[in-house]
């Protein structure tokens, strides 16, 4: 051992209780001395690598008054206490696989920290070193935990030439900037090169403002608040909208009297987590979060409720308490006897003392002192330190420090390698500034992307987050010729493809006539973590939206067209189930995807030759109808192939299909009817249900369900930079009074030029239709987003990087092979596919693009009112670019209706939060289905059959 270290020996671990596996590092734990009686518990791991050379990184946790060794041994460390509160397993992903880290509980009061003069100091925001009874403030913490790191150097000399860094999260991001600015200010020896912030809270009152967005992009509120909010808060005046200050609005009584909204997600440090947050990491929120997210109208669970909820699986689910609180685990570590009951966040801070922003300390560590690296990292499902605040932040500093941005927004890699999976996305600036979103993690990244977390420390020192340059089974199963048979294909039908109809698409401008404010039973359901397709995302959530013998072949109606159908009777009462329509949309896309890939009693298996039950099958409840629309689309076919599919002729040829439906099933007819589809299938169902009402076709239509804003949705996930992002709401938008910003027209800006000057990134995500899938769409739906989607992206300036199919080794969504089985000879026989029906696949409509997306709120107020049509449910999924869930809930509440009841939770049949839902009179209803994608019966089973 080196003879520097010698000093160092008595705060050696020798033994771990609980440890069974060797270690390849030493670690010591003890005390650090910082002011007048203050010392400070730290426990030091040294790298398995090359630990004499390699950095020193001090991790902080924030709170404020939460344990850094909570961090250690929940989050980045090398050791996870399992639940037995026992025993330890070895954590693959610690960072110390390449650096020697210190964990420091930090201010005195928290952990195992102590002030030798009192139990319990005093905590607030005054500084005075005449004082006995020094204070906890962010002035003197800033100040002991600099002594205590010279203090760590003293007993580590060998290690002051290292590169040093200082990381953590949460208000660890008021802890770091403040330590950096002591550590220059003093002039160390001390080899500082940079800090690294996670989900920080750099600025409270921007974390405050970015609040509205985040919970408007995640489903948390609904738009119809979020609009009242910006109405009755901000002035209509030159400037970014963004710096509306709801905290000190012009007309207080105005802004507070747009209420509350409850924002019921279980737990406010990831919000898709269905598990509470540890009972200590509530006392933090609700003492010292809550009451500010209270003054904005942002209503979360109280403090007794969530003390309710003690039988609730927590977060982190490790036994790190009762394991830090043994007592020969105490004497391993040196803890001191007598010394308090470890807990999680414990220290104490006087919280009616304000937080002390970050902007000018930051400014001056790259102005004045030169620091290296300045990174901000956040995880995109945190309520506490939003991603948008942090992103905000940052571009502050960039402006105020001159730091022009090295290149553009784009995708990072948690492996570093160029086909690994996308870890989230990444923005340099100028002198090492740099902004970090980790896709999918929440308020702990190391702790919910473990590999994320580490692979952001490795290009820490790298100043790079590894700049990387950027068939399906289901095909092979529908078209197998065994399974176009058993589908009573037509023999020499064409191949399947998902969504390769053809339709006629003309773009239609949106009607902004004011809606009367009719009085009904309007929903919209938000269907919480789906994305575009949402029965494929949740399929639990779409099946409980509706809470055996089958048939296939054609339906037969003019012109020589032939309607491919699959009709699955319900396992219950089938005589008088009701009967549901099931539309996939695309255009051009093939019902039996949703048959097969989502709320159909069957799912095929990978090798695209055999099946298994889907238990989550909407004919559990349902007598099901899947039909391919438009002609052309799977295997329905024209006889003399020419299609010029339309919007018009959609809906009316759909409507004969059901006609012929009936006729061969009469016994149904008397059975209540309900269209339902995703997608595209937003244009469908509408117009269908009109010509059943308006013809007085004597089918029982009771109602229709479907899953059908881009900006505050790409803000909310992280795929545009707040800068861009602002940078487009000032250059396209006019100010005009008693004009909501949110309804700036895009397409039709006051200054045309002006607005298309402005671009935004070019970011990419594997799965449009999923943002948070690491799989890539099928073939089809890329080609189907190529063609219908990308062009209106395009228009309001995002743009995406282009999938080349021949490089699409990357695994596939949905994944199963109903396209390789629908192609079987036997399957094509069997369910009477035509003999020369083309190769079957999932999107391969044809469309006609001068004639399609009719806008639909004049039929949907018409089925409505005039033809009283019993249900209107619009469902989604919250992951879905196509067809985002903002854009859908606008449309319903846009109609007018009066809401019934608040905006609020619903469950899943196992009690977790399924997502948000929202009724209006008239039976109509939005619904979101939290966690899913574009289709929500896939990702989603449960919550759609819910």
């Amino acid at each position: 051992m080196n003879c520097l270290v010698l000093g160092a020996n008595e705060d050696e671990i020798t033994s771990l209780p609980g440890l069974s596996q060797p270690i390849k590092f030493k670690q010591y734990s003890g005390y650090l001395n910082a002011s007048k009686g203050r010392h400070h518990f730290y426990w030091f791991v040294e790298s398995e690598t090359d630990p004499e050379n390699a950095p020193v990184v001090l991790w902080l946790t924030g709170g404020p008054g939460c344990s850094s060794i909570f961090g250690m041994i929940t989050e980045n460390g090398p050791f996870r206490a399992n639940e037995d509160g026992k025993t330890l397993s070895i954590h693959e992903y610690s960072w110390n696989t390449v650096a020697n880290v210190v964990y420091m509980e930090s201010p005195v009061s928290t952990g195992f920290s102590y002030d030798e003069t009192t139990t319990n100091p005093h905590n607030d925001d005054v500084y005075d070193e005449t004082t006995t009874n020094p204070h906890n403030d962010d002035v003197s913490t800033a100040n002991d935990n600099y002594l205590a790191v010279e203090s760590f150097f003293v007993k580590y000399p060998h290690l002051k030439k290292n590169p040093f860094y200082i990381t953590g999260e949460s208000y660890a991001g008021v802890y770091i900037p403040m330590l950096a600015n002591e550590v220059f200010k003093h002039n160390s020896t001390i080899n500082l090169k940079g800090l690294a912030a996670g989900n920080a809270l750099l600025d409270g009152n921007l974390n405050s403002q970015a609040s509205y967005d985040f919970a408007l992009g995640h489903g948390l509120v609904t738009t119809e608040w979020y609009e009242k909010k910006i109405e009755s808060c901000c002035e209509c005046k030159s400037g970014p909208q963004h710096e509306c200050d709801f905290l000190h609005p012009v007309n207080v009584t105005k802004c507070s009297s747009v209420g509350y909204a409850s924002v019921s997600t279980p737990n406010p440090y990831n919000i898709y987590d269905d598990c509470f947050p540890d009972l200590y990491l509530q006392y933090v929120f609700n003492t010292y979060y809550k009451p500010q997210f209270d003054k904005m109208g942002l209503k979360f669970p109280l403090n007794g409720e969530y003390k309710e909820n003690v039988n609730k699986p927590k977060c982190p689910k490790n036994g790190h308490t009762p394991y830090l609180n043994q007592p020969d685990v105490r004497k391993a570590l040196h803890v001191r006897e007598g010394t308090k009951k470890w807990i999680g966040c414990g220290g104490s801070y006087d919280e009616s003392k304000g937080w002390t922003s970050q902007e000018q300390t930051s400014i001056d560590l790259i102005n004045k002192y030169k620091i290296g690296r300045y990174v901000v990292y956040n995880g995109d499902f945190d309520t506490m330190c939003t991603v948008i605040s942090d992103q905000r932040f940052v571009d502050r500093i960039a402006v105020s420090t001159k730091s022009k941005k090295t290149e553009s927004y784009r995708e990072w890699r948690v492996d570093g390698k160029p086909d690994g999976v996308i870890g989230g996305f990444v923005e340099h600036y100028e002198n090492g500034l740099s902004f970090v979103l980790v896709r999918g993690a929440g308020h702990m990244v190391p702790q919910d992307k473990p590999e994320a977390g580490l692979q952001i420390f490795k290009d820490l020192e790298k100043y790079s987050m590894n700049a990387i340059s950027i068939t399906r089974q289901m095909d092979h199963y529908l078209n197998s010729p065994e399974v176009r048979k058993a589908l009573h294909v037509k023999e020499g039908a064409k191949q399947w493809v998902d969504c390769g109809g053809s339709y006629s698409v003309t773009y239609t401008d949106r009607d902004t006539d004011q809606t009367p404010n009719y009085e009904k039973n309007l929903s919209f359901v938000l269907v919480r973590g789906a994305g575009h397709m949402v029965p494929h995302d949740k399929p639990e959530a779409a099946l409980q939206l509706l809470k055996n013998v089958q048939y296939s072949g054609y339906l037969d109606i003019t012109e020589g067209k032939h309607y491919f159908y699959w009709f699955v009777e319900s396992q219950k009462d089938p005589e008088n189930a009701p009967v549901v329509l099931w539309l996939n949309g695309g255009p051009g896309c093939s019902s039996l995807f949703g048959n097969l890939g989502e709320n159909g009693p069957f799912r095929v298996n990978s090798d695209g030759k055999t099946m298994v039950l889907n238990p989550h099958s909407w004919n559990t409840v349902a007598n099901v109808i899947y039909l391919e629309s438009p002609a052309g689309t799977g295997f329905s076919y024209k006889d003399d192939g020419v299609y010029n599919n339309t919007d018009k002729s959609t809906a009316e040829d759909n409507h004969l299909v059901l006609e012929e439906f009936f006729k061969k099933y009469p016994n149904y007819k008397k059975n209540p009817f309900y269209i339902t589809g995703e997608s595209y299938a937003g244009v469908y169902i509408p117009m269908l249900a009109k010509e059943i009402l308006s013809k007085n076709s004597t089918i029982k239509l009771k109602g229709s369900i479907f899953d059908l804003s881009n900006y505050v949705f790409f803000l909310a996930h992280g795929l545009v930079t707040t800068d861009s992002y602002e940078r487009q709401i000032e250059n396209c938008c006019e100010c005009k009074t008693g004009q909501v910003l949110h309804e700036c027209d895009f397409f039709k800006p006051a200054n045309a030029s002006k607005c298309a000057a402005t671009q935004l990134e070019q970011v990419d995500v594997p799965n449009h239709y999923n943002v948070y899938d690491d799989c890539d769409a099928s073939n089809g739906y890329q080609e189907l987003f190529d063609k219908y989607y990308r062009e209106t992206y395009e228009k309001h300036g995002f743009k995406f990087a282009k999938r080349v199919q021949s490089e699409a080794k990357a695994a596939k969504c949905p994944h199963n092979g109903f396209a390789d089985y629908l192609n079987l000879a036997e399957v094509r026989k069997a369910i009477h596919v035509r003999s020369d029906a083309k190769h079957w696949s999932d999107c391969g409509g044809s469309y006609d693009r001068t004639k399609y997306m009719t806008p639909q709120r004049d039929t949907t107020l018409e089925l409505i009112n005039t033809y009283k049509l019993e249900k209107f449910v619009v469902y989604n999924g919250d992951f879905d670019i196509v067809c985002n869930f903002i854009g859908d809930q606008r449309f319903v509440a846009g109609l007018g209706f009066k809401s019934v009841g608040h905006y609020s939770e619903w469950k899943n049949p196992d009690g977790f939060v399924g997502g948000f839902v929202q009724n209006y009179e008239k039976g109509v209803s939005f619904v979101l289905v939290r966690g899913s994608g574009h289709m929500v019966p896939y990702d989603k089973p449960v919550a759609a059959l819910q």
